[in-house]
């Protein structure tokens, strides 16, 4: 399944993330001053940390990307699936930083 629904644009860089292709290509980085694709950023299949909610040992599987966003300052992408898994890595490498399962916020 390939994804268009959201485009992320960092100013400061001029790269673009978008299209995903779901269980293989997270996002494609675009740099829109040489007009080629950077990177296809592997699709994180399986990110093993800590929840921050529980604070138990966690693998969490990504689903279909539905929102991107790149920092100011071009180095980590932030990406929301569609059912609610918050994923933070870096840009450059496409390594997890951290995740964080939506659904978890307000729990008792």
């Amino acid at each position: 399944m390939v994804a268009t629904n959201d485009i992320a644009y960092n100013e400061r860089t001029n790269f673009a993330a978008l299209v995903s292709v779901h269980d293989k290509i997270a996002y494609h980085l675009f740099d829109l001053t040489e007009l080629k694709i950077i990177k296809k950023a592997r699709w994180p299949d399986r990110v093993q940390g800590i929840d921050s909610y529980s604070r138990q040992a966690n693998v969490i599987l990504l689903d279909a990307v539905t929102s991107l966003s790149i920092d100011p300052e071009g180095t980590r992408i932030a990406l929301i699936d569609s059912e609610g898994t918050l994923l933070i890595s870096e840009l450059g490498t496409a390594d997890y930083i951290t995740f964080l399962e939506l659904e978890d916020i307000g729990r008792n």
